[in-house]
């Protein structure tokens, strides 16, 4: 036992660094620690490039999104386009003077429609000739193709205001 000054104490004595087991534990925790923060640093920018990343997607899949309405807006304005056309030629029989008994044959055998297909825009045609009011809303997308057969069995002159807008968005089976 030692006493200092009034004070009573135990001296102990050891080897701090224990053989430089201490030093190496040191600098294994120094070791982790780099290690950790390198981690850290690794998951900071693997997060910033996943960002990145998504952000270009993001960017991508907008950029394809307006040139797929874009696209769809020249759709839709070449089918009014084609169906005015078709209707003049319907109108003044250009088909008879190339050889066909009626548009449709020409549809199907000069311009190579399937049935289907030629059915569709020769009753287009004729709607569009009798009522110009069904061009926009072909133009524009809110009147498709496949409801132009059920509108015509319905629209006349009388009712065509009114009928008109409850085909606009409307597949051929919801127009129905």
């Amino acid at each position: 036992m030692i006493v200092d000054e009034g004070h009573y104490g135990v001296a102990v004595s050891f080897d701090l660094f224990e053989g430089g087991r201490t030093r190496a534990k040191i600098a294994q925790a120094d070791s982790l620690a780099r290690e950790a923060s390198l981690s850290v640093q690794s998951l900071r920018d693997a997060v910033e490039r996943e960002i990145l990343d998504a952000s270009s997607a993001l960017s991508a899949a907008r950029d394809s999104s307006r040139h797929l309405a874009d696209l769809l807006r020249r759709e839709h304005a070449a089918l009014a386009d084609f169906l005015l056309a078709l209707a003049g030629f319907d109108r003044g029989g250009g088909y008879r003077s190339l050889g066909f008994a009626n548009v449709f044959e020409y549809l199907q055998r000069e311009l190579g429609l399937s049935r289907g297909a030629a059915h569709y825009r020769k009753v287009a045609a004729r709607l569009v000739d009798r009522f110009p009011e069904v061009v926009e809303p072909l133009r524009d997308g809110r009147l498709c193709l496949s409801s132009i057969l059920e509108l015509a069995k319905v629209i006349t002159e009388a009712n065509r205001h009114e009928v008109l807008p409850r085909f606009f968005h409307r597949s051929r089976e919801e127009a129905k």
